[in-house]
């Protein structure tokens, strides 16, 4: 169940999206920043830091049609607040966004899988290089994505 804090947050923010295109809604990821600001109310009562931003997420709300407005600059300055919530959520709570850990590891099995393949073609046979990196990246694509998968059953997401 929400909390009053978490309600009067959304629906804050659901009147300035009413200015904004729903494109760039999603493009700056307005429903993640309601995510983390839901983690962070739950937290809050808990954690100092949460607390202190709930009030960074007010202020973020209160000025969120003139940090979405398309200026660079203020783009930036909302990218900062969101990365700095969600920094706090993984280092503190171990909080990670959703498919965190499945990109992450997919991209270490397809990496692994290139290396794996080009060391066993210079092992056996120079000439099938191409053959065994293909192979390679294939199997490190799929060890990544279940290994990925595993993972993100093991962690909180939101």
């Amino acid at each position: 169940m929400n909390s009053i804090w978490y309600n009067k947050l959304e629906l804050q923010i659901e009147e300035k999206l009413e200015t904004l295109h729903a494109k760039d809604a999603k493009f700056y990821r307005v429903d993640y920043f309601l995510k983390l600001a839901k983690e962070v109310d739950r937290l809050s009562s808990k954690c100092v830091e949460c607390k202190i931003l709930k009030n960074n997420i007010e202020y973020t709300a209160d000025d969120l049609d003139r940090l979405l407005s398309g200026q660079i600059s203020y783009r930036k300055e909302y990218e900062r607040k969101l990365e700095e919530i969600d920094k706090h959520l993984r280092k503190t709570h171990n909080i990670y966004p959703k498919q965190y850990f499945l990109y992450l590891y997919t991209f270490l099995g397809m990496l692994g899988g290139l290396i794996l393949g080009f060391l066993i073609s210079m092992i056996f046979s120079q000439s099938y290089l191409k053959v065994s990196l293909l192979i390679g990246f294939t199997i490190g694509l799929f060890a990544g994505r279940i290994w990925g998968k595993v993972q993100e059953k093991k962690h909180n997401t939101i």
